[in-house]
């Protein structure tokens, strides 16, 4: 099998987020925080698996819902940022009702999401691959979604820089600025590039 350019980046995107899960969640397996980061982790790497996949494996049906599954993990690795901005240096008080509100809204997304004929609503293949093609108004919800969480949980995390000190403003900085770098290029590919408004 020939691996293109992409496929590699992706394997190698998948195997250090891997490694990076495993060594986040045993480095502290008792605080919230940890385990929700480590979450957050896994879920670029099933992104990136789910991708990278659809890219190899030949057939219409494997490919439909490989596709649904990379955006429903795009989705809980958005959740989980912004759960984390949440938690991290130390727990910021929020109601239940934000709680259950946020969380109700991405299970519900998800699922919907994984229903036939919703988002991805057909695949065509050309010479060069496979294009999903996506249905403007549940993308669109979909992407506000996910810019929403990333965009909170960064403002979130940046707005707490200047109030910590020692080892988490130094953790606070290196956690929102590289997150947003690579949030920033992966939303342009991603969310921009393929949606049905710009194609």
């Amino acid at each position: 099998m020939y691996f293109q350019i992409p496929d590699v980046l992706l394997m190698v995107t998948a195997v250090v987020n891997i490694g990076l899960t495993w060594f986040i969640y045993n480095r502290n397996t008792v605080t919230t925080a940890n385990k929700i980061f480590s979450s957050f982790v896994a879920f670029i790497a099933f992104w990136a698996i789910d991708i990278l996949l659809f890219r190899l494996i030949p057939g219409d049906t494997a490919s439909y819902y490989l596709m649904k599954l990379s955006y429903i993990s795009a989705l809980l690795l958005a959740y989980f940022y912004y759960r984390f901005s949440l938690l991290f240096p130390r727990e910021q008080i929020i109601t239940r009702v934000h709680y259950w509100a946020v969380t109700g809204y991405t299970v519900v997304l998800a699922l919907y999401i994984l229903s036939p004929g919703v988002l991805t609503i057909g695949l065509v293949t050309h010479d060069w691959g496979k294009e999903i093609i996506l249905e403007p108004v549940v993308y669109t919800v979909f992407a506000l979604t996910f810019v929403t969480f990333f965009l909170g949980g960064t403002l979130r995390l940046f707005l707490k820089i200047p109030k910590a000190v020692g080892t988490e403003k130094l953790q606070l900085s290196i956690i929102s600025g590289t997150v947003i770098a690579a949030g920033s290029f992966g939303m342009y590919f991603n969310l921009l590039l393929p949606s049905p408004i710009f194609q």
